[in-house]
């Protein structure tokens, strides 16, 4: 094996070690090509952060039109019923890659970005993007 061929521990290990140890942020972004993966941390953090019986209450999936800044904010503000975490899944979050979204405007944007650091301690936000896989570049 080459020196220095992985310096940083697979992305896959770190996420593993963060759940088992309750260490996630109230901020997840979760992108890349492999959807399957996506989907499963995604599931992951709910089951870690919610109860089974309050799930349909405490996790809300929001996505295109539908996540308007006032929803994401009004959604994450609002308490948790029994489960240790509320939380907004913002599902294929097209403003991270740089895309838009029917009714996001650029001042949507900049509301966004500005509410992130505000996030209450109790609620979670994930957003997720899948992003297409990039041809391979032949030698």
């Amino acid at each position: 094996m080459a020196s220095g061929y992985r310096d940083k521990e697979h992305a896959f290990i770190t996420i593993e070690r963060d759940i088992k140890s309750g260490s996630i942020p109230g901020v997840v972004l979760l992108c890349g090509c492999e959807e399957y993966l996506i989907r499963w941390y995604t599931d992951a953090l709910i089951k870690k952060y919610t109860t089974e019986v309050s799930r349909a209450l405490d996790v809300v999936m929001l996505e295109g039109e539908n996540a308007t800044v006032d929803r994401i904010e009004e959604s994450l503000e609002t308490v948790s019923i029994m489960s240790e975490r509320k939380i907004v899944v913002l599902s294929d979050f097209i403003p991270v890659a740089g895309g838009s979204v029917k009714g996001f405007t650029e001042t949507d944007v900049k509301k966004f970005i500005g509410y992130l650091g505000e996030i209450p301690e109790g609620s979670m936000l994930i957003i997720t993007a899948v992003e297409e896989e990039r041809p391979k570049k032949e030698k």
